[in-house]
C-alpha cells in the first residue's frame, strides 16, 4: 500500500469516526470511580490511539484492556510505562503478557499536597499514593477469545477487589470486543464501617485489524439504577509509515485528543504519545516493551 495514502486513510478514519462519537456520545463528560487508577489506561500505544484499545487488544496492554485478547498472542512481552499526567501526578506501570497470562501493575502518587480544614485554611502536607494489581487469563475456542481479569485495589488501608469476565471474537479483519468491569466484586474497605462499591459496566470494542492498518472504535458504559448509560466514546488509528515506524492519532467524545509514534528495535519498541486535555495540561507518556524470544 502507498504510504501517503495509507496515512491519509488513517487521518480520515480517525476524524470520521470521532466525529461519529461525538454525535453518538450520551455523556460528555470524562468520569472518575472508585479505583479509577485503572480507568487512566497503560501503555503510551493504546493511548496514542485515544484509548480505544478494547477491540484491538493484540498486544501486553490486553491485560488491563481486554484481556481475551492475550488468548490470540504467540509471544512474551515485558512492558514498562510512565507518565507525569497533567503535569500533577506521577503514574507508571510494568506488565507482563504470555500466552494466556498476564500482569500488570499500577502506581499513581502525587507528593506535597496540601491539607485543608472546612475553610480552607492549610493544616500542612501529605503525599497521596495509590496501587493496582491486575491478572489475567484466558483460553481460545477457534477465533474466540474467553478471558478473566482479576484487580487489586490499595491505598494506605484501603483495599479491595473485582472480577472481570471478557471476550474477543475474530472475523478476519474485524474483531469484537467485549469487557464487563468489575461485574463481580467486594467493597473497597477503607475502614471496617465504610466501603465504597466499585463502579460496573461494559466496554464494547470494534476494531479493523490488517498490518498495515489498525482502527478501533470503543463504548464504555456503566451500569445504573436506570439502565446502562453511555459515558465515553474512543476512536484510534494506526498505520505503519516503515517496517519499523507506526503512526497513530486518537480522540474520545470528551474532545481530548492524542497522537503518537513506535519506533521497533529488533525486539524491542519504544512508544510515545501526547494527549492535549480541553482543560488541562498537555500530557506526554512514554512506554518501552521488549518481546523475551523462545520464553515459555
Amino acid at each position: 500500500m502507498d504510504k501517503t495514502l495509507l496515512l491519509t486513510t488513517v487521518v480520515i478514519l480517525t476524524t470520521l469516526l470521532a466525529v461519529g462519537s461525538t454525535t453518538f456520545a450520551a455523556t460528555a463528560d470524562s468520569y472518575t470511580s472508585t479505583g479509577s487508577i485503572f480507568s487512566i489506561g497503560t501503555g503510551a500505544r493504546p493511548l496514542g490511539m485515544g484509548g480505544a484499545f478494547v477491540g484491538l487488544a493484540d498486544d501486553e496492554n490486553a491485560v488491563l484492556y481486554n484481556p481475551a485478547g492475550i488468548a490470540f498472542s504467540e509471544k512474551f512481552t515485558v512492558g514498562s510505562f510512565y507518565t507525569n499526567q497533567y503535569e500533577a501526578l506521577h503514574y507508571g506501570s510494568v506488565n507482563y503478557a504470555g500466552k494466556y497470562f498476564g500482569l500488570t501493575y499500577l502506581q499513581i502518587s502525587s507528593p506535597n499536597l496540601t491539607k485543608t480544614d472546612l475553610y480552607g485554611n492549610p493544616l500542612g502536607q501529605f503525599d497521596y499514593t495509590s496501587r493496582g494489581g491486575v491478572a489475567a487469563f484466558a483460553r481460545r475456542i477457534n477465533e474466540l477469545g474467553i478471558g478473566l481479569q482479576g484487580k487489586v485495589y490499595n491505598r494506605k488501608e484501603a483495599l479491595g477487589y473485582s472480577l472481570s469476565p471478557s471476550f474477543l471474537y475474530r472475523l478476519r479483519p474485524f474483531q469484537l470486543g467485549l469487557i464487563f468491569k468489575n461485574l463481580l466484586s467486594t467493597d473497597i474497605a477503607y475502614t471496617e464501617d465504610y466501603g465504597e462499591p466499585w463502579s460496573k459496566g461494559l466496554t464494547v470494542g470494534i476494531a479493523y485489524n490488517t498490518e498495515y492498518l489498525k482502527v478501533d472504535l470503543d463504548v464504555d458504559a456503566l451500569f445504573e439504577e436506570r439502565g446502562i448509560e453511555t459515558q465515553v466514546i474512543r476512536v484510534g488509528a494506526e498505520g505503519v509509515l516503515f517496517d519499523n515506524v507506526t503512526l497513530r492519532a486518537g480522540l474520545d467524545s470528551t474532545l481530548q485528543s492524542s497522537v503518537g509514534l513506535s519506533l521497533k528495535l529488533k525486539d524491542w519498541q519504544l512508544d510515545y504519545s501526547y494527549q492535549v486535555h480541553s482543560d488541562l495540561s498537555s500530557t506526554h507518556r512514554a512506554s518501552v516493551s521488549f518481546e523475551l524470544n523462545g520464553f515459555g
